[in-house]
């Protein structure tokens, strides 16, 4: 039936990390970048067609999302329109103020890289340091709001000898899941 029943929608180039293993790297205030991104005006715009077409399940991705000044709009303009919505994000930026905003509209899904279990890892993955503890408390924020949360991650060689403490991370804020 030709129907786009699920598409993702790639919101921004910059991030807040700078990974090496990443193609979607740009730096936050990367001018260039700025330059090309689409307005909230012409996502939503794309959005309203995509729904007149059929489409349903949306994934938002980027880069980091949450770097967008206008996330907020996109997002909210999106769940208005009725798609089920899954977010990618690396966590880093996701506060207890963006989580309580989120659970008001939440999506169907929040999907959190995590590159490490430490601080060291972060910074040898990441290039930052505190992006451990960031993450981790964005991602708390999310399960104590009751918003639907997956972690994931890629294996580097950086990151690669701590997959059994990313289960065990993954397994503790499991059950820590309201």
């Amino acid at each position: 039936m030709q129907i786009p029943v699920t598409a993702s929608f790639e919101l921004i180039a910059r991030c807040n990390f700078h990974c090496g293993m990443c193609y979607v790297c740009r730096y936050p205030n990367d001018r260039e970048a700025l330059r090309k991104e689409l307005s909230a005006e012409q996502w939503i715009r794309i959005g309203e067609e995509a729904r007149d077409e059929g489409l349903y399940f949306l994934t938002l991705t980027g880069g980091e999302i949450f770097l967008r000044e206008d996330f907020r709009q996109i997002y909210e303009a999106f769940s208005n329109m009725g798609f089920r919505i899954v977010l990618y994000t690396n966590g880093s930026m996701i506060t207890e103020e963006t989580a309580k905003w989120l659970a008001k509209i939440p999506p169907r899904l929040v999907s959190v890289t995590v590159y490490g279990a430490s601080a060291e890892t972060y910074e040898a993955v990441t290039g930052h340091r505190d992006g451990f503890e960031r993450t981790m408390r964005g991602i708390r924020a999310l399960l104590d709001n009751g918003i639907k949360t997956e972690i994931k991650t890629t294996v580097v060689k950086a990151n690669q000898n701590e997959l059994e403490a990313l289960i065990r991370i993954a397994d503790k804020l499991g059950r820590e899941d309201r």
